[in-house]
């Protein structure tokens, strides 16, 4: 099983999120909220988690910081601009 937490401010994407994730038997989704406080709790206390981390949550530069030694981030944006993405990688090197 791989735990999978989903960071994410947009209600719509935490749900096609966890849709996905409950459709792979091998997924466990153990977290999908936008609540930073609870999310730092839950990532100090696990070993090794997959977490999908939307570029728009607050202190998206922390999270990476504090955690992406320890965890598998993947990061995403429901933006279909490509360049955003692009300016966020410049902004936080």
């Amino acid at each position: 099983m791989v735990d999978v937490a989903i960071i994410s401010k947009n209600p719509h994407i935490q749900r096609s999120l966890s849709l996905f994730i409950h459709a792979h038997s091998t997924f466990n989704l153990i977290y999908n909220n936008d609540d930073q406080h609870e999310a730092f709790k839950m990532l100090d206390r696990l070993k090794k988690v997959v977490v999908l981390l939307d570029i728009d949550v607050d202190n998206l530069k922390q999270i990476l910081d504090l955690y992406s030694t320890k965890h598998h981030i993947i990061l995403y944006s429901h933006s279909k601009d490509f360049w955003k993405l692009v300016n966020f990688f410049k902004d936080i090197m």
